[in-house]
């Protein structure tokens, strides 16, 4: 993840017309600081998945060991989590689930004249890109 990130990665809109970094409106997978992975689905396109209503995941493990190989992160955990494309890598014990993190070091940015621009990277989480903000600033 950015150093800058909030860990919350957002599924990357295929209507980029409706795009809008500044009030997400899909799924968000986020990487938590105490070592947490939850899915937030968004129920409704309509309604932004960062709001203080919607904050409560509706799947979520406890990561048990992290690998990073060259671009990509590998999170193992003891159950599938409901929402992403994980891989069932055990029949038993702590690990029996790997979700696959890469980077796809094709970073971008958008620009709106009230909020400023924010910088974001793009991320394959198993078989889906997701984005998040790496950082911003105001002109």
């Amino acid at each position: 993840m950015p150093a800058y990130s909030s860990g919350s990665l957002y599924i990357y809109p295929t209507n980029k017309k409706k795009f809008s970094p500044f009030s997400p409106t899909t799924n968000r997978l986020k990487i938590t600081s105490d070592g947490y992975l939850e899915f937030t689905k968004n129920n409704s396109p309509d309604v932004e998945t960062n709001k203080s209503f919607n904050l409560t995941p509706d799947s979520h493990v406890k990561i048990n060991k992290t690998i990073l190989k060259n671009n990509s992160r590998y999170l193992y955990y003891a159950h599938h989590l409901a929402g992403v494309t994980d891989k069932q890598v055990a029949k038993a014990g702590k690990n029996m689930y790997r979700l696959t993190i890469t980077n796809l070091h094709r970073p971008f940015s958008m620009f709106d004249g009230d909020q400023g621009a924010v910088l974001m990277s793009r991320y394959k989480v198993g078989d889906t890109v997701y984005y998040t903000s790496s950082g911003g600033y105001s002109a």
